[in-house]
């Protein structure tokens, strides 16, 4: 059951109103159940955000520029205000979206200026460069 649930958030996440009574209904259980299914995981609004801050983080990775609006990233993972999308990948991250995408526009090979150096050298990781 938790792979269906997990499948099913997977496919749904954008949507703002996803929340554990539909992901319930849609499996035929009760939210206490649900909950149970994802107490490992940290719980059911843990595991969605994680959700939405992982798509959030590839949309922003791969906007190429500072052209893509926070908005426009924040409606697409779920969030129906910018500001608590921000608020959300914040102290999910360390780091602004919007420093995300200052450190994309700035270049590749330059030092990220964020203030987590574990959270820039895993983002040096991802692009295949090493921080000095």
């Amino acid at each position: 059951r938790f792979l269906q649930a997990a499948e099913y958030i997977s496919r749904t996440y954008a949507n703002p109103r996803l929340n554990s009574t539909e992901v319930a209904h849609h499996l035929n259980v009760s939210r206490t159940t649900l909950y149970r299914l994802f107490e490992p995981m940290g719980g059911f609004v843990a595991f969605l955000r994680y959700i939405r801050m992982k798509h959030a983080m590839r949309k922003l990775l791969h906007s190429g520029s500072d052209a893509v609006k926070i908005q426009q990233i924040a409606e697409s993972c779920g969030f129906s205000h910018a500001s608590s999308f921000t608020r959300s990948f914040k102290e999910h991250y360390g780091v602004s979206p919007r420093d995300i995408l200052m450190d994309i526009t700035a270049g590749q090979d330059q030092q990220l200026r964020t203030s987590s150096g574990i959270f820039a050298n895993w983002l040096a990781t991802l692009n295949g460069t090493t921080l000095n």
